[in-house]
């Protein structure tokens, strides 16, 4: 185990609405789903993927993202000195992965626990090469390129 054992808590629906509290992991997984816009075949094919990474966040499985990150902006690498990529607000990024390395039905997460058990997703993606993850979603302030590579 990497960390503790997290929860998620906030809005039910990926969109901000409906009643906050801690979200089941059926919840969180739908949350996923909305904030990708997946469509039902597109859901199905990624489903068992992300249910795997929401056990994986909430088992406390996930990987520090730290080390020398390149930040990946509109496809062309660029070198900086500390990657936006390995911190959140000061806090320590973590993620966990499900699916194939190469195929879109993937699922990364990008997740942050600034409070010891009540975890945040700021990012959701796939793998595109072992090192190397698509960045489908991110929250506003997280400032990582369409690519990031961890390597």
């Amino acid at each position: 185990m990497t960390h503790d054992p997290l929860v998620m808590s906030g809005h039910a629906n990926a969109d901000g609405t409906g009643p906050m509290g801690i979200l089941s992991p059926e919840q969180m997984e739908e949350w996923i789903a909305g904030k990708l816009d997946m469509g039902a075949s597109e859901r199905k094919s990624r489903g068992s993927n992300i249910k795997s990474v929401v056990a994986a966040f909430m088992d406390g499985a996930g990987k520090a993202t730290s080390g020398p990150n390149k930040h990946v902006p509109h496809g062309k690498f660029q070198e900086p000195n500390r990657s936006h990529t390995s911190k959140y607000r000061g806090h320590d990024v973590y993620h966990t992965s499900s699916g194939k390395i190469g195929k879109s039905n993937g699922i990364t997460i990008f997740y942050v626990n600034p409070q010891g058990h009540d975890g945040k997703i700021i990012g959701i993606g796939n793998h595109i090469n072992s090192t190397t993850y698509e960045i489908e979603w991110h929250v506003r302030d997280w400032h990582v390129g369409r690519t990031v590579s961890l390597g």
